[in-house]
């Protein structure tokens, strides 16, 4: 499990310093999960939670259905056990993961990662911000884009998911970075321009995104 508190500084030009939420906490248990080796597509969440979390704030990570076992909680840390450890922050969160409930988890986390390969070709670094439907996950997203190009896209990371101010009820605010890494020749402004096209073609026409600017 984690504890987390603070503030989100800004990475790049998309992002604002805001204090980290249930969002980002439910991202961390995701990304555990992953480098344990599961996978997103397999993983559901629901508003299903535990007494010590705050109501409304948080989730659970379960496997295959909403009934299925029970992989992580996660989410805001309840007002009443913030104030009885008399904590100078009412912005904490943490997540849970029930390892035994985990098939993958016995599997040593370098066995459930693909094999590393060298390029010799300069990585490129793209990030994009959408505005999309609240029904799609990120592991939805991330695996969208990886299917665009297999070869050239190699790693699609999710910075930021926010629902809130300025987001219209029923839409989240997704923002990712794309690795690319040619393995046969540097890619020319063209070729980034078209890629960078194409990611975002896909993405609105498989789920209506709009993208932020």
């Amino acid at each position: 499990g984690a504890i987390k508190t603070g503030k989100y500084s800004r990475k790049n030009w998309i992002e604002k310093e805001r204090s980290f939420d249930v969002y980002d906490i439910k991202n961390d248990a995701l990304r555990t999960l992953n480098e344990i080796g599961l996978d997103n597509p397999k993983i559901v969440v629901s508003n299903k939670t535990k007494k010590w979390y705050h109501p409304g704030r948080s989730g659970l990570l379960s496997l295959g259905s909403t009934g299925g076992p029970e992989l992580a909680y996660f989410g805001e840390i309840h007002p009443s056990i913030i104030k009885r450890l008399d904590l100078r922050t009412e912005n904490v969160l943490g997540f849970e993961i029930f390892l035994d409930n985990i098939p993958e988890a016995k599997k040593k986390i370098r066995e459930a990662k693909p094999q590393f390969v060298v390029s010799d070709y300069q990585k490129v670094f793209r990030d994009f911000a959408f505005v999309i439907d609240e029904k799609y996950s990120s592991g939805e997203i991330i695996s969208l884009v990886q299917k665009i190009d297999k070869e050239l896209i190699k790693v699609v990371k999710i910075f930021d998911v926010y629902q809130g101010d300025n987001i219209v009820s029923g839409k989240k605010s997704i923002a990712f970075n794309v690795t690319l890494e040619p393995k046969d020749k540097t890619l020319s402004d063209n070729d980034i321009d078209q890629i960078s096209k194409k990611i975002i073609s896909v993405v609105q026409e498989t789920t209506g995104a709009t993208l932020r600017s």
